[in-house]
């Protein structure tokens, strides 16, 4: 494990990752210091609906995955946003008894080149909850998403409130889900759609990116599912993993 990995428990951030730094990294932190402030609630006198539900979130990461953090190219600033202990708790709560690794890795980029963000929650090697739709991949059948889409939606709900609660321009950033075979180097990914703030709405297409040429794709269609035969071997592989 990396040095500079971080994992971050529920509400305790044990510490962050230090980012390169960059003249067009995320936002600048001098153009966002009224953000850092709003960002730091008044006290309010205890809240009975927002006790409960502050339990229901503790109770949901007992049995949640760790979140392995992992920023890059992020503002000070930034990197504090998306290791809100708040945030990384629902997050968590989220993917709770969506699969049975107990670490998960969600890696946040700033690319300055394209001043464009993602949050990918890469979906650890050893998970074996993608098999059936590996099979229905391969067979060209109708993909059964109902194993992926809470996790997207986890992730949704991360950003969503992020944006709520800090900035607005956080909605920006994309989020996808990634796969990948550390045996065939089959990579894959599967992002949402543009202008869909609540994060809950999967892309058609899984995308499996090539070191040259287009990215391979598999597409979900009205009666079955699009795609070469090199792609659905890749996508497949990545689904399956360590199998």
């Amino acid at each position: 494990m990396m040095a500079n990995r971080t994992l971050l428990l529920g509400t305790l951030i044990l510490g962050f990752v230090a980012c390169r730094n960059s003249g067009q990294e995320a936002p600048p932190q001098e153009q966002l210091g009224a953000v850092e402030l709003e960002a730091q609630p008044a006290a309010l006198p205890p809240d009975p609906e927002q006790r409960l539900e502050t339990a229901a979130v503790e109770v949901a990461a007992a049995v949640a995955p760790l979140i392995e953090y992992l920023p890059e190219g992020l503002s000070p600033l930034y990197q504090g946003f998306f290791a809100d202990p708040q945030a990384i708790a629902g997050l968590r709560a989220g993917l709770a008894g969506q699969f049975s690794s107990p670490v998960a890795t969600l890696k946040v980029i700033w690319d300055p080149s394209l001043q464009q963000g993602t949050i990918t929650l890469h979906l650890p090697e050893s998970e074996r909850g993608f098999e059936s739709l590996a099979d229905a991949v391969l067979a060209g059948e109708p993909l059964p998403m109902a194993g992926v889409a809470p996790l997207f939606a986890a992730v949704g709900d991360y950003r969503a409130d992020l944006g709520a609660r800090f900035d607005l321009r956080l909605l920006s950033f994309g989020i996808r889900l990634s796969w990948w075979d550390p045996r065939s180097g089959s990579h894959c990914v599967l992002g949402g759609v543009l202008n869909d703030p609540e994060g809950r709405v999967m892309a058609p297409c899984f995308s499996c990116p090539r070191a040259a040429g287009e990215p391979l794709e598999v597409c979900r269609t009205e009666d079955g599912s699009d795609g070469s035969d090199q792609a659905r071997q890749a996508l497949a592989r990545a689904l399956r993993s360590d199998l």
